[in-house]
C-alpha cells in the first residue's frame, strides 16, 4: 500500500497582455498561505493582473475543454 503525499499549493499569475498564467512553483502547505502569498504578490507587483491558487500538479493554463 501506497502512502499518499499531501497536498500542496502553488500560486499562478496573470500579467498585462498576456494570457497565460505563470508561477514560480514555490509550494505551500495549505490553500491559505498560498492564497496570502499569491493576494500580497499581486498587490505588490505592477505586472500582476490577476490571480489564482491551485493544488500543485494542477496547470491551469490546461483547462478542460481547450
Amino acid at each position: 500500500m501506497s502512502e499518499q503525499k499531501p497536498i500542496k499549493y502553488k500560486a499562478w499569475f496573470k500579467t498585462v497582455n498576456d494570457p497565460k498564467w505563470y508561477t514560480n512553483h514555490v509550494e505551500f502547505d495549505t490553500k491559505e498561505e498560498a492564497t496570502e502569498h499569491a493576494l500580497f504578490k499581486w498587490q505588490n507587483w505592477t505586472q500582476s493582473v490577476d490571480w489564482t491558487v491551485t493544488e500543485t500538479g494542477v496547470d491551469p493554463n490546461e483547462t478542460k475543454g481547450e
